[in-house]
């Protein structure tokens, strides 16, 4: 909120629908009666804080809140303690990967009816120290073909150049290696 809004004061609750949903309980509780806007994400959230008249607020985490110069009142309003926001750093293709020793590879793979090739690589990548921690799939459009997205983790990741040359002879491609940043942001 702007330095010096009062909780009295609002009108409305504006933020990223997603962190609307993630802090609903904690707003239904204690703002039942204000109506809250979806906008394009938390940041647009506090920059109309910041140029509104102070009858708003936004939700939005604390370092989003200094950018902006604006006052946090309710720290921590998460529904889940364990609540964790996810970022992706979206690269042009054909650049290499910054990470050379990532412990998260997202991998997409295509997978024609009956082949045991999945579970070769995944067997493959499990002798990198890579488990499978979520796992998402489509029909290709060909009968009985499917296409997967994988996401594997890793404690202590592998060399990226053997995480390549597992995967080429099977054909899937590396979508994304990293190491995941924590802790994550909370509202």
């Amino acid at each position: 909120m702007k330095p010096g809004t009062r909780a009295s004061d609002l009108r409305k609750i504006v933020s990223h629908p997603a962190a609307l949903k993630e802090c609903a309980s904690w707003l239904t509780a204690n703002f039942p009666q204000l109506p809250r806007e979806d906008v394009s994400s938390t940041a647009a959230a506090a920059e109309a804080v910041s140029k509104s008249d102070g009858t708003i607020a936004a939700i939005a985490s604390a370092a989003t809140a200094c950018v902006y110069q604006l006052q946090v009142l309710f720290p921590n309003i998460q529904d889940d303690e364990h609540n964790a926001t996810n970022f992706l750093v979206i690269q042009a293709a054909g650049r290499d990967f910054p990470e050379q020793n990532p412990t998260r590879l997202v991998v997409r793979f295509d997978v024609a009816q009956g082949a045991d090739t999945l579970t070769r690589l995944l067997e493959a990548l499990h002798h990198l120290s890579f488990a499978l921690t979520t796992v998402d799939s489509a029909a290709s459009g060909t009968l009985g073909s499917y296409r997967f997205a994988l996401i594997l983790d890793s404690t202590c990741g592998a060399n990226l150049m053997q995480i390549q040359s597992t995967l080429r002879p099977t054909g899937a491609s590396l979508i994304g290696a990293y190491k995941p940043v924590r802790p994550s942001l909370r509202f």
